[in-house]
């Protein structure tokens, strides 16, 4: 492509962010726009993205963020699309792929009140994910449609590893996912000879959208309820993957990636500000190392983990813009 078009960080992560300050939320979104267009993404007029960026603009000009539970609701699924499709888009280079921007154009389909509904963000939650495998210098690829596959494919010390991402519904299907990823990763493993990372989105699965409407006086409370419940899931899912029995699906796996993120309303002198949170914890799947040094699937996980951390919890600061 003779002009790849490129977006700013300017505002991820958001800085104590104020309705006023949504404007340039909104203009960052838009230059995103401009990216998914290049990549022969389509916006129709109520793509979610359009309204996350006009809801924006209206928050901007009416210097408030609302008085409802419904409203704060709202705009949280508006920070919440605007910021991933922002950083998807950063991560979007060279020419279009088609595999990519269909999922994409599925993603950005949906209206915004299904953001706020369980499984809202099923597949802006993987490319997120991929971006945050750009970001950690991972170079994502998606496999070649045809076969059974997984969502990608990445290189750490000279290995190919097939990466799966689930964002389960409930506490109650995420074995299921697991499973469902696992035998994803090893029908395509046999073929490609790649050993296999689960990575699941644990966010709907313990409740974690439902903080989008709530004002908190301090977070800590709030933390540590999301917090005990992301780790009691994930450590159930680390112990059906490791004594799984019933098949060999398991045995390329070479570990786990949990992770939940939330936005929390904080109460502070300037009034609400909005706090993205992200939690994650991976581990390490001993047999699905056989044959492979564990260094570098530890090397692997910390790039990712960090990474995750970057974009939530503490670094709420606003970062330059660099083109």
């Amino acid at each position: 492509m003779s002009d790849i078009k490129v977006v700013g960080r300017a505002v991820i992560p958001f800085a104590a962010l104020t309705p006023g300050a949504c404007d340039v939320v909104a203009q960052t979104a838009q230059e995103a726009m401009d990216v998914f267009a290049a990549w022969h993404i389509p916006l129709p007029k109520q793509a979610r993205l359009r309204e996350a960026v006009a809801l924006l603009r209206r928050v901007a000009a009416a210097g408030s963020w609302g008085t409802t539970q419904a409203e704060l609701a709202q705009v949280a699924a508006a920070l919440t699309v605007a910021g991933d499709f922002i950083l998807i888009a950063q991560c979007l280079r060279g020419d279009p792929i088609d595999a990519i921007s269909d999922e994409i154009r599925t993603a950005l389909g949906e209206g915004l009140a299904a953001v706020g509904r369980v499984g809202g963000y099923d597949v802006s939650s993987q490319y997120w994910f991929g971006m945050l495998l750009a970001r950690a210098g991972l170079r994502p690829r998606v496999p070649r449609a045809g076969e059974r596959r997984p969502d990608f494919v990445i290189n750490a010390d000279e290995i190919d590893f097939g990466v799966e991402h689930k964002r389960p519904e409930s506490a109650h299907s995420a074995p299921d996912a697991l499973d469902t990823a696992a035998g994803q990763l090893r029908d395509y493993g046999d073929k490609h000879h790649t050993p296999g990372v689960i990575v699941m989105d644990l966010s709907d699965a313990v409740g974690a959208q439902h903080t989008a409407s709530i004002r908190l006086p301090t977070p800590t409370a709030m933390r540590g309820i999301i917090a005990t419940a992301f780790q009691t899931q994930a450590d159930r899912l680390d112990r059906r993957a490791q004594t799984y029995r019933r098949s060999n699906k398991y045995d390329r796996i070479v570990g786990l990636i949990f992770y939940t993120r939330a936005l929390l309303w904080l109460e502070q002198p300037v009034g609400l500000v909005p706090t993205f949170t992200a939690w994650v914890v991976t581990y390490i799947m001993e047999r699905g190392c056989h044959g492979i040094i564990q260094d570098s699937v530890r090397h692997l996980f910390r790039s990712l983990k960090t990474t995750i951390e970057e974009f939530g919890d503490s670094p709420v600061r606003q970062l330059p813009v660099s083109r």
